[in-house]
């Protein structure tokens, strides 16, 4: 699951766990409906649509098209907000604004999951999309200090909450093949090319070119021609015997604890799930965090 979606789990079973009664909704099959339901949590189907395109925005035609898409599939799930009978929606990801609208229509409280803020993403109607989480949110809520007052700069004095405690990290967990090595092992999380996975690796190159040999590993799921990219690169280095591609891999405290440090280089995202596991870990963290954050 990635960052948000292990946030919703526990965020679901703790709030399940003191006495209220939880429903999510999903927009369709997969790990996420599966993770809930070993935990006991009742889900439903929804359809959603995304309001917000990463790095190039869609024309004027599509942005209205796309903002009336949303109020429509908005319409069926205020209906099921009626007959659940609900109190409280909450959206955990700014990227669909369909909780919100129906919350909205069905004249029920609201709140926002706002994660970490990410640079370049393109909301269709931006002035709506700041009214939203300004005035749909009750509460708006992140995990970090950091991410609150990147958001602030974007909305002004709203009130935002971290609430860290949802950033769950099980003490235990699989780990990699083990490696009989004295090298120092980096761990650099995702592995897309929105992650930058192959910059690290080409830091990993210069430095074995200056006598400082340090293992690598790639954890995350991605592209299959990405990883043949990283391969590619690591063997024209000159290290690939030093970088392993672990692909998607449960996070815990002992599977961080086997490295000296993680490495989070995304250059769109500021303080996300990864790093926050990181520093509870006790784990040093590197984390390239990116200055222009207007959305």
């Amino acid at each position: 699951l990635a960052g948000a979606e292990r946030f919703l789990v526990s965020a679901a079973t703790d709030l399940r766990d003191a006495g209220h009664e939880i429903t999510v909704f999903v927009p369709c099959p997969g790990a996420l409906e599966r993770r809930l339901h070993e935990r006991g949590i009742v889900t439903e189907r929804a359809r959603v649509h995304w309001w917000a395109r990463y790095r190039y925005p869609r024309p004027w035609p599509r942005r209205m098209l796309s903002a009336a898409w949303s109020v429509l599939l908005a319409l069926p799930l205020a209906r099921k907000l009626h007959r659940l009978d609900v109190d409280v929606v909450v959206s955990n990801t700014v990227v669909f604004p369909t909780g919100a609208i129906a919350a909205a229509l069905a004249r029920r409280r609201h709140a926002w999951i706002i994660h970490d803020p990410v640079a370049g993403w393109h909301y269709d109607v931006p002035p709506f999309a700041r009214w939203l989480l300004r005035h749909r949110g009750h509460t708006l809520a992140t995990v970090s200090d950091f991410n609150r007052r990147a958001w602030c700069d974007w909305l002004g004095p709203v009130r935002i909450e971290v609430i860290d405690q949802w950033v769950e990290l099980p003490d235990d967990g699989p780990l990699p093949p083990p490696i009989d090595d004295a090298r120092p092992r980096i761990l650099v999380v995702g592995a897309t090319p929105r992650k930058r996975a192959d910059e690290v690796l080409d830091a990993v190159g210069r430095l074995a070119l200056l006598g400082t040999e340090v293992r690598l590993d790639v954890m995350g799921d991605g592209p299959v021609s990405y990883g043949d990219q990283l391969r590619t690169q690591a063997q024209r280095l000159g290290v690939a015997h030093f970088v392993r591609l672990l692909g998607p891999i449960d996070v815990s405290r002992r599977l961080l604890l086997q490295y000296a440090a993680v490495v989070v280089a995304c250059r769109d995202e500021t303080f996300g799930r990864a790093a926050v596991e990181a520093l509870l870990a006790g784990v040093p963290v590197s984390k390239f965090v990116p200055i222009d954050l207007r959305l």
